[in-house]
């Protein structure tokens, strides 16, 4: 799923996307502000992945024209 706007893309997480969230999430600029601030290992980020990926929770990679920017979420939606 992608949604593009204004040179921006949103761009659904996928199993591609993994490696480089995991980095991401790795930094230590980043990971200072996380409740978990241990490394994430390949084999945590695909769990994660895995209890993530369903029809109530949305995680995107932000694209602006080339450029891979961030991550955002959106969770628990209810339907009804």
């Amino acid at each position: 799923m992608k949604v593009h706007r204004y040179g921006i893309t949103l761009e659904r997480i996928t199993p591609e996307h993994l490696e480089m969230v995991r980095q991401w999430r790795n930094d230590p600029k980043i990971s200072k502000f996380m409740f978990h601030q241990g490394e994430i290992t390949s084999a945590m980020q695909q769990e994660w992945f895995e209890s993530i990926n369903n029809i109530s929770n949305f995680f995107f990679i932000i694209h602006y024209h080339v450029n891979q920017l961030g991550f955002f979420i959106i969770l628990a939606i209810d339907w009804d």
